[in-house]
């Protein structure tokens, strides 16, 4: 799946995962993804690479 045409290059999907890795850590949870840029952009994440399961 892929970002709607106006969407990118905005930093959407950024500010997605920035939000969803910070209430999957408020809830103590761990991450799978099977979404290639999800898996490299907690990869990079110094906040939230500990997130990865």
């Amino acid at each position: 799946m892929e970002s709607p045409p106006p969407l990118r290059g905005t930093g959407a999907s950024g500010r997605l995962m920035e939000a969803l890795s910070a209430e999957i850590q408020s809830r103590g949870l761990k991450i799978t993804p099977v979404c290639g840029y999800a898996a490299a952009w907690l990869r990079k994440s110094a906040t939230y690479r500990g997130l990865l399961d």
